[in-house]
């Protein structure tokens, strides 16, 4: 039943800020939480190196959805540029897209956008149940407005790992990015579920270097990422 489908809808939120000196870096912030500047894990997550209990990187930051439903996640930023976001895997609806006030912009920051937050939860669902499902313009990369909002709705599918960040390099880079998690999605422990020949980069001249875990190339996991 599609208006049950619509109904069932998780909701999401997923901030981005910027700070200017010291750190000029980028920071992310999913559903409430802390404000973190993502960090991958130095090894490749589907690799035979990857183990989830030391490989995550402690400024790994993961947003943890359902397989096989429908997701909204709200897009908020505080920064005075409009941002190309690109989410990997997926193709999202763009449901509605609000601009800030001018009150709410200063010379260097922009107050997050209220018009879609938590605190406006039936409007956000009614937003959902109004607009049909694959009837809004989809797209993999879309714009968040200096100060605003996006609201937006994808189908999840299986058990996986994607990528979502900023699609400006050094903004991704210095942390406006994270890890869309479907369905709890854990990398065996064993080597046995990657085929035998799987492709390997190594050449008979040519090797990868050695990806150390976390726990190993980073000590302190509150010390700012300069």
């Amino acid at each position: 039943n599609e208006v049950l489908t619509r109904l069932a809808s998780e909701i999401h939120f997923v901030e981005t800020d910027f700070q200017l000196a010291p750190l000029y870096a980028h920071f992310v912030r999913v559903d409430n939480s802390y404000w973190i500047q993502n960090e991958f894990p130095p090894a490749a997550m589907i690799s035979r190196d990857f183990r989830p209990a030391n490989s995550v990187h402690p400024h790994s930051v993961p947003l943890e959805v359902t397989s096989n439903s429908t997701v909204i996640i709200v897009w908020r930023t505080t920064l005075l540029i409009d941002h190309p976001i690109h989410l990997h895997g997926h193709t999202v609806e763009i449901l509605d897209v609000s601009h800030p006030k001018r009150k709410d912009c200063e010379l260097a920051y922009c107050e997050l956008n209220q018009d879609y937050s938590t605190n406006t939860m039936e409007k956000i669902m009614a937003l959902d149940k109004r607009i049909p499902m694959d009837t809004s313009a989809k797209k993999d990369t879309f714009i968040i407005p200096a100060g605003g909002a996006v609201v937006t709705r994808l189908r999840t599918a299986t058990q996986g790992l994607w990528l979502a960040h900023g699609q400006i390099d050094v903004h991704r880079q210095d942390g406006m990015s994270f890890v869309l998690n479907v369905g709890n999605y854990q990398i065996p422990k064993l080597d046995e579920w990657l085929p035998k020949d799987f492709p390997s980069c190594d050449t008979i001249l040519v090797k990868s270097p050695e990806m150390n875990p976390a726990c190993e190339c980073f000590v302190d996991e509150d010390r700012p990422l300069l």
